[in-house]
């Protein structure tokens, strides 16, 4: 079993709704508010290229889920530089943050993040695996603006072909939303447990 788990804080943050933008190595098609809209995950165009994308996307546009999706990415590229068994990389990254966007602390997320991470390391076999989630502000301009915090999960699934590769980053996908899902229903069980 190879997983690599990286925790960080990083100041920088965010606004969401946000606007499409386009970079040197990426193209970000604007922020698709998908709470409580599960029929709407189509409409993310990097559901076409992911089904495992897609149905992480579905649990967290659940309607009674306690997380939201708040943007992600999938990629490729190729690392001349590593062993031919990690060559050639997919990866992505999804950003994730409290329904309730109160989370001040990101204690929540935080108890989140150790969910997944839990299921990542299950599930890794013999898998080469990186992950990093990455603690860091939000700006909610919706009505009202709200700061709180989200987390990203930036991860990279490294294999000997790309095909190889992209199956590896669907079992992660796969991994993720089991975290998700497992912690949403420790989740509820403490919420109906309080008087």
């Amino acid at each position: 079993m190879t997983v690599q788990i990286v925790y960080s804080s990083n100041g920088r943050g965010n606004t969401v709704p946000y606007a499409p933008f386009k970079s040197g190595i990426r193209q970000n098609h604007g922020f698709i508010d998908l709470r409580g809209k599960p029929d709407e995950v189509a409409a993310v165009p990097e559901t076409q290229i992911s089904l495992a994308l897609t149905d992480l996307l579905i649990t967290l546009a659940q309607p009674h889920s306690t997380l939201i999706s708040l943007g992600c990415d999938l990629g490729e590229h190729t690392d001349p530089g590593s062993q031919l068994q990690t060559r050639r990389r997919a990866g992505g990254y999804v950003q994730v943050a409290d329904a309730r966007m109160n989370d001040a602390e990101g204690n929540f997320l935080k108890r989140a993040a150790a969910h997944i991470e839990a299921a990542l390391r299950a599930a890794a076999d013999d898998s080469r695996w990186s992950v990093r989630f990455d603690l860091t502000r939000v700006d909610y301009a919706f009505d009202d603006h709200i700061e709180a915090h989200s987390f990203w999960i930036w991860f990279d699934a490294k294999a000997s072909t790309i095909e190889k590769a992209r199956l590896s980053r669907e079992r992660l996908l796969i991994a993720i939303r089991i975290g998700i899902e497992t912690f949403e229903s420790n989740s509820s069980t403490i919420e109906a447990a309080r008087p």
